[in-house]
């Protein structure tokens, strides 16, 4: 969605570059036109669309002041299918253990945000999606929402069960659609006979 809105705040001195990072998170720093991130592996699930406080996007302002904001991830699209009423969480990891969230930093020294994540004890080999309230997804479409990554091996789907148990749908296809920022990959929808039994 497009739309104008008023960003106010503290401007040192001589400054002459603005940088905007949006939603506003705390412990984000500024540190040489490289802004620092960081992206939860465990997310709120939001049925047809994702968290607000997961669409993170940098901006920095043009000579009239204006901020012509960027998405930093991208996301993947995964259906529920409608007989499986009884999952309480779905998560995603890289069959090559890719990072996929925590620290990252965004490099806006041209304009464009450039991604790198931070290989550190913070960095998330997964994503998972769940009800705040820990109670079953509601069949229907959800999103993971991503650092850009390259998955190499393609990756693996996990669905957790209200009564303990675990099934699984993994592809092993390289998947390179989300290398850059601001991607989407479509995940073709899975029955729930297409799921394997999973060890947790």
């Amino acid at each position: 969605t497009t739309g104008d809105g008023t960003f106010t705040g503290k401007v040192p001195e001589g400054a002459t570059e603005f940088y905007a990072l949006y939603p506003y998170r705390e412990k984000s720093t500024l540190n040489e036109k490289v802004i620092n991130i960081n992206l939860p592996a465990e997310q709120n699930a939001v049925k047809g669309s994702f968290a607000d406080d997961l669409a993170i996007m940098v901006a920095k302002a043009d000579g009239q002041g204006k901020l012509a904001f960027k998405n930093v991830c991208s996301h993947i699209k995964f259906t529920l299918a409608e007989e499986l009423t009884d999952v309480k969480s779905i998560s995603l990891m890289g069959n090559k253990a890719e990072i996929l969230a925590g620290p990252a930093t965004v490099d806006m020294s041209d304009g464009d945000p450039k991604i790198t994540v931070s290989i550190t004890n913070s960095a998330q080999t997964y994503v998972t999606l769940r009800n705040s309230d820990g109670t079953a997804l509601t069949p229907g479409d959800y999103y993971f929402t991503v650092l850009p990554v390259n998955f190499t091996a393609g990756f693996t789907v996990i669905l957790s069960k209200t009564d303990g148990t675990q099934v699984a749908k993994k592809t092993t296809n390289s998947r390179d659609e989300l290398a850059e920022r601001n991607s989407i990959l479509v995940m073709k929808p899975l029955a729930s006979s297409e799921y394997t039994e999973h060890m947790n």
